[in-house]
C-alpha cells in the first residue's frame, strides 16, 4: 500500500497538471469555434500525451465544444481533429 504522505512524483505531477489544463479548456459563452480551436491547439502543445493520436485529439476537442455543437458533431464519430473542427465550424 502506498504511503499517502509520499511526495508526488514528477511524472504524476505533470500528468495531473496536463489533465487540469485540458479540463479547463472548454468552449465558453460567446467564444467561437475558431477561438476555441486556437486555444486548444496552443494548450495541446503542453499536453502532448493526452492528444497523442488523431483520435484522442479529436475526442478531446469534441469534449470541449459547446453542448449544442457537441450534440450534433459527436454522433458523426469523425476520426480526425481537422474533421471535427471543420464540422463544428459548419454547425456553428
Amino acid at each position: 500500500m502506498a504511503d499517502i504522505d509520499q511526495p508526488e512524483t514528477e511524472n504524476a505531477r505533470l500528468d495531473r497538471l496536463e489533465w487540469l489544463i485540458m479540463e479547463q479548456l472548454k468552449q465558453k459563452g460567446l467564444t467561437t469555434v475558431s477561438i476555441y480551436e486556437a486555444e486548444f491547439a496552443n494548450l495541446a502543445e503542453y499536453t502532448r500525451h493526452m492528444v497523442a493520436t488523431e483520435n484522442r485529439k479529436a475526442r478531446k476537442f469534441e469534449d470541449g465544444l459547446k453542448p449544442e455543437i457537441r450534440k450534433v458533431v459527436r454522433p458523426m464519430r469523425l476520426p480526425t481533429y481537422a474533421e471535427v473542427d471543420d464540422r463544428a465550424l459548419l454547425v456553428e
